[in-house]
Order: C-alpha cells, then structure tokens, then sequence
C-alpha cells in the first residue's frame, strides 16, 4: 500500500508540468495562462503570437488565404495572391470579386484599379476614368487623370522642389500651364526692383516728343517696352512689365504737364496779340 501510495505521487509530479503547459482559460477572453502570452479579447497585453499551419474560419471561399463575412450583407471580403505574385484584397458580391488594394512585387499599390508603371492607382467614382501615383526617369513625381488611357498631368514636382500644375517639366517653384482663377495676386517689391517714382526727379533725362517719335519710328514700340517678337519668344514678366507701363504713364503725364505750360503761354501770347 505504501509503494502504491508513491508511485501515484510520482505519476503526479511527473504529470504536473504537463497539465500545467496545456491549461487554458476561457469565457470572455482566451487567455494561456503559461508564457505562451496569447491572449484574444482578454485585457492583457500579449508580446507572442504564434500560429504554425493555415488560419481557417467558419466561411471557407476558394483561392482565398482569410476571408469574413459582411454583417448585414450577402457579400465577404477575402485575402489572396495570383500566379504574378501579387496580392489582393478583394471584396465579393454574390461571388463576383472586385479589387478593392493590390501590391505586385515591385511594391506598387492599386486601388480598385490595375495599372502598369503606376506605383499607386484608382478609379474616379462615376467615370470611365481613374487616376494615378508615378515617377518619371527625371526623379519627377507625377499625380494624372486617364480617360480611354490618355494620361493628363494635373501635379508634378521635380527634384528641385519646383511644383508643375498642366506641366510636366516645371522649370520654376511654381508653374502653370492655363488659366489661374484668384481673387487677388499680391508681388512682393525685393531690391534691385524699384517702383519708378524717380521719374519726377528734377534731375530725371526726359526724352522730348520729338526724340519719342523717332525712336518709335525706327523701333515700332516705346522705348524699354519689349517688342512683339520678344514677347513672343520670352514671355511677360508681369512684375516688371507694370512697372515698365506705370514708368511710361509717368513719363506721359510730365509730358502733358509740359505741354499744359506751353498752351498757356501761347494764350498769353495770342491775348497780347489780340489786345495791339
């Protein structure tokens, strides 16, 4: 009776560790009460989950990895690769599949859409239409609108930092190709640029009408104002061009001055004559 008595205590010591490595609780939550450290629903913060073999639920769908169900809803969700290696969230109603995110190999991203070269595209909702994320070889980063596959640059910036707006190829901070509707644009006045109101400097050389007519003559426009052709070629330069029109109103204004003087000496004149 005695070796019995120790062999079942022994058969308990041994057993002890065994039953102890196997001991879950449950209710609530899950909880291994070992130092496994898993935990589901529990309040406990677990540092280790490990699953050896395929997680399976109770709505098994062919060629999906991990799938659920909609609450409220006919149609499920499900996780899966294809045969190029990409991989796929997919939403299904009644069984038809719709990508909803894909990442190929390269890590490019596409959402609702399946685009080559785009690192990151979608679908416009209510068009034909869809959008998308890209670099060009130039290290430029672009935003576009495709319809019928014809691509439209919308953004695009540079490695300089310079934005294009219409344009690819931006070749300032900001660039524009189009309208810009705004209510006010506001220039800043930096140094060299001057307003020209030393143009009613005593000492400022005032070209007389004569000379004025001259150089329009010979030049077809007025003096420090770019011809058409310049213009054509290079652009305006808004800044500069009001300051060069307000200079030459200015100028004209002086003239009209100089001539308001000469009429009423003339007048003068012509009372005296009158008078004899």
């Amino acid at each position: 009776m005695k070796n019995l008595n120790v062999l079942i205590t022994l058969i308990i010591v041994i057993s002890a560790p065994l039953v102890v490595e196997a001991q879950w609780t449950t209710g609530t939550h899950i909880t291994n009460t070992n130092t496994g450290d898993v935990v589901i629903g529990g309040s406990a913060t677990p540092s280790t989950l490990k699953v050896y073999g395929r997680i399976e639920n109770l709505f098994p769908k062919t060629n999906t990895s991990l799938q659920g169900e909609f609450l409220g809803t006919s149609g499920w969700w499900g996780f899966r690769t294809d045969t190029q290696n990409v991989f796929h969230f997919d939403t299904y109603n009644n069984n038809n599949p719709k990508s909803m995110l894909s990442i190929n190999q390269e890590g490019q991203v596409f959402l609702n859409a399946r685009k080559s070269n785009i690192p990151l595209a979608g679908e416009m909702l209510g068009s034909s239409g869809w959008w998308g994320f890209r670099t060009d070889t130039q290290a430029a980063f672009h935003i576009d609108i495709y319809n019928n596959n014809s691509p439209k640059s919308v953004l695009s910036i540079n490695q300089n930092g310079n934005v294009g707006i219409g344009i690819t190829a931006p070749d300032a901070p900001l660039t524009v190709k189009g309208t810009i509707h705004t209510n006010e644009v506001r220039v800043d006045m930096d140094a060299p640029i001057q307003g020209p109101d030393y143009v009613f400097e005593k000492d400022y050389d005032l070209l007389s009408l004569t000379e004025l007519e001259t150089y329009i003559n010979q030049n077809k426009h007025l003096p420090e104002v770019p011809s058409a052709k310049e213009m054509e070629t290079n652009g305006l330069n808004l800044k500069e061009m009001n300051l060069i029109l307000l200079k030459k109103v200015e100028e004209l204004t002086l003239h009209l001055i100089e001539m308001k003087k000469e009429n009423a000496e003339q007048n003068k004149l012509i009372e005296t004559l009158i008078k004899k």
